[in-house]
């Protein structure tokens, strides 16, 4: 594959631009980058702005202008254009769906109710296309299919202009990356137009820049030459030893690489759906080298769940991590719950050996500094199991952290530190801080909450914008990589050799941060995920109800909250590909909810009185499922 003589063309669709980079593949590995086109403007965020501008028709530029930037309404705006997002990724072009977004703080600006925002909407040009059930809007199919019609016509035009005034060759390939290359109506759109190209798109585009789909001619240092025609064309040619000596060691290596990892991707007219692509490959081999090692016959192990952290450390003593693993939680049945065990085993842990709001890490009192030094070591032991087992990291645990472990003597990224951070802090806290990095001008009040903080962390000097970064930055290598140093060589000590040589030395910050988001699942994600089940769902009035008290409660739940349902109903913190819901079907049943971790399956009750009353028993019996447990 990655002919010699052809031309690819690689379309980046991003968020603000569009940007088009023509590659040509010569003899021996030679790639001539020809041409580069970045469009400004021309991004996918030019469908939101397309809908902000049907929703300022409805309301009047004042109130929708409030709407987007006063404080106590910006995260309903985020959230909406967030689902719409969600939403409109997965349409077709021939899909009648009515596509439902939240917009409850639209209704709460001055003068502007709930019933003044549908007269309002009754008397518009969009009456019939848009209506309000619920505090959401509905968008018809023939509305949302207008605003993205709009802008695929624009994409398809300036594709076109590239072809025409490059002369690019009538069998060149066409590589669709970026975050909006993902929405599979803009895919349909290019493929129409380019019928007669070869066409790859892999399955999460947005990653792929990450892999280094379009590193060609972004990066300087790997410009090793220049013809000279005039246009701006570059050559990387690794035969050409006196070229590539003007640049350095680590730039030749990452261009070789380029050319490696070009040449082994695989070309189809179809779409190709490889997950693996959304890794980068280096991840990915890793984690299949961790994966491959497993041999043998699955070793049984039976916990307690009141008990999971001391059952487990007790049982890993014995495990071999070179083995599959079957656990079972005793008194129930002799199901495999073994991605239950670990998802609910890190979550109870950072509560005993680590602290941290949303990335955790170790706290040692001082009468557990002796049993800390038997602990950590079979924690790197668990972890490498976690890793081998489900093939992602416990998203308890700080990134820091883990990269810590990976690299002992090398400096762990500022911007991951930081954000690790502010993930480490209380939420509050963390806005405060957030806040304040991004805000030059800082109120009175801000200064008083902040100069607290400092005194906190033992910072004698008063907080100023200028400086803010670097102080801040400062308390988070303290709190988080050097309160830390010791633990993190235990950890260390306990994984295989065989698992720091073909993944964890392989790890880097931008892996890392690669693996996290993967995973992570957020509010919006999830109500979306019930939102397309509610949509496909038949379900009646009563049902209907508690559903969207299901969606509003997920909603308002912090990050913890959230890793903690989603454990309870599948077995893992991560986001999850599906959630189904069923209600029971006989009056008199039990009002408690209940999970089937297997299928990802929420069974509920119609028997709620009211939301209040619904989100009582689901919180409930959420945090029944995580009393505390202690070392012993």
């Amino acid at each position: 594959m990655f002919q010699d003589g052809r031309q690819y063309m690689v379309v980046d669709i991003g968020g603000e631009t569009l940007d088009v980079t023509v590659i040509k593949k010569g003899l021996r590995r030679n790639i001539t980058e020809q041409h580069k086109v970045c469009v400004v403007g021309l991004g996918g965020n030019s469908i939101h702005e397309a809908l902000d501008n049907v929703l300022t028709d409805i309301v009047g530029n004042e109130a929708y202008h409030r709407f987007q930037t006063e404080e106590y309404s910006r995260d309903g705006y985020r959230r909406l254009h967030k689902t719409f997002n969600e939403k409109l990724k997965h349409e077709a072009t021939d899909s009648s769906r009515v596509i439902a977004v939240p917009l409850s703080e639209l209704f709460l600006l001055d003068h502007v109710s709930a019933d003044n925002f549908k007269t309002a909407l009754g008397i518009s040009a969009y009456a019939g296309e848009i209506s309000v059930v619920h505090g959401r809007l509905r968008l018809s199919a023939a509305l949302w299919k207008g605003l993205v019609a709009e802008y695929c016509l624009t994409l398809v035009k300036q594709l076109n202009d590239v072809f025409e005034k490059y002369s690019c060759d009538k069998h060149m390939c066409l590589l669709l990356v970026g975050g909006y290359a993902g929405f599979k109506i803009l895919q349909e759109a290019v493929i129409k137009e380019f019928s007669n190209f070869d066409i790859f798109i892999p399955f999460e585009p947005k990653f792929a820049t990450i892999g280094g789909s379009v590193m060609l001619g972004h990066i300087p240092p790997l410009t090793i030459d220049r013809v000279l025609n005039g246009s701006d064309t570059i050559v990387i040619r690794e035969d050409d030893q006196s070229k590539a000596s003007d640049c350095e060691i680590d730039d030749q290596a990452v261009a070789s690489d380029f050319v490696q990892s070009v040449s082994e991707i695989s070309i189809s007219s179809d779409f190709i759906e490889d997950e693996t692509i959304a890794r980068p490959s280096k991840i990915q081999t890793g984690l299949k080298s961790l994966s491959q090692r497993l041999q043998g016959k699955p070793q049984e192990i039976s916990v307690r769940r009141n008990y999971i952290t001391a059952d487990v450390i007790t049982a890993y003593g014995d495990i071999d991590v070179s083995k599959p693993l079957k656990a079972c939680f005793a008194d129930e049945d002799d199901r495999d719950m073994t991605k239950e065990m670990f998802g609910l085993f890190w979550e109870k842990i950072c509560s005993v050996w680590f602290r941290g709001e949303n990335a955790a890490i170790p706290l040692i009192p001082v009468e557990k500094r002796a049993e800390a030094r038997r602990v950590f070591p079979i924690l790197g032991k668990i972890l490498e199991h976690t890793l081998c087992i489900l093939g992602h990291f416990p998203l308890q645990v700080c990134r820091s952290l883990i990269l810590a472990i990976a690299h002992p003597d090398q400096d762990v990224d500022a911007d991951l530190v930081l954000g690790d951070y502010l993930l480490f802090v209380p939420e509050r806290e963390s806005t405060l801080l957030s806040q304040s990095l991004k805000d030059l001008d800082w109120s009175e009040n801000r200064m008083k909450r902040l100069t607290r903080f400092f005194s906190v962390n033992k910072i004698s000097m008063h907080p100023t914008p200028k400086s803010f970064r670097k102080d801040l930055l400062n308390i988070a290598y303290t709190e988080i990589i050097d309160s830390s140093h010791v633990y993190v060589a235990l950890m260390r000590r306990g994984i295989s050799d065989f698992a720091l040589e073909h993944f964890f030395d392989v790890l880097d910050t931008d892996g890392i941060r690669v693996e996290y988001d993967m995973s992570q699942p957020t509010t919006e994600r999830v109500v979306q995920m019930i939102e397309d089940m509610f949509d496909r769902a038949d379900f009646s009035r009563e049902e209907k109800i508690i559903t969207n008290y299901l969606s509003n409660i997920i909603s308002d739940m912090s990050k913890k909250q959230l890793r903690q349902f989603l454990i309870w109903l599948t077995g893992s913190p991560c986001m999850p590909k599906k959630i189904n819901i069923t209600f029971n079907t006989s009056e008199g049943r039990s009002k408690l909810p209940v999970a089937d971790t297997r299928r990802h399956m929420l069974k509920l009750s119609r028997e709620y009185s009211s939301y209040q009353d619904f989100e009582r028993v689901l919180m409930d019996v959420v945090s029944n499922e995580f009393l505390t447990v202690t070392p012993n």
